[in-house]
């Protein structure tokens, strides 16, 4: 067993990988700072929505009803955008979606 020829044949699979690997890893990436970044912004929007609701008076439960309602419904949208910034086909997760609701 040569240590030279073992050496040389994982450096050619490693060049062989590493264009793969910079390909989907800064596509994973920006999915993650995609999904960081939305995740905060849909819980501060939905926090302001709740605000708001309170600020106008309505009924406590409507405004918890209606502050959750957003907050699924925007995080199910943005984990399907993720979801298709990675590479995933989101075809059958957006008829699943609109065949439940």
């Amino acid at each position: 067993m040569d240590l030279n020829a073992e050496v040389g044949h994982l450096w050619q699979a490693s060049q062989a990988w590493i264009p793969m690997i910079m390909e989907y890893g800064s596509r994973l990436l920006l999915a993650l700072v995609t999904l960081c970044v939305g995740w905060w912004l849909i819980n501060r929007l939905t926090g302001k929505l709740g605000a708001l609701l309170a600020l106008r008076h309505a009924d406590l439960a409507l405004q918890g009803f209606v502050s959750n309602l957003a907050n699924i419904i925007l995080k199910i949208l943005l984990v399907v955008s993720v979801a298709s910034m990675i590479g995933v086909e989101t075809t059958s997760f957006v008829a699943a979606i609109g065949a439940a609701g």
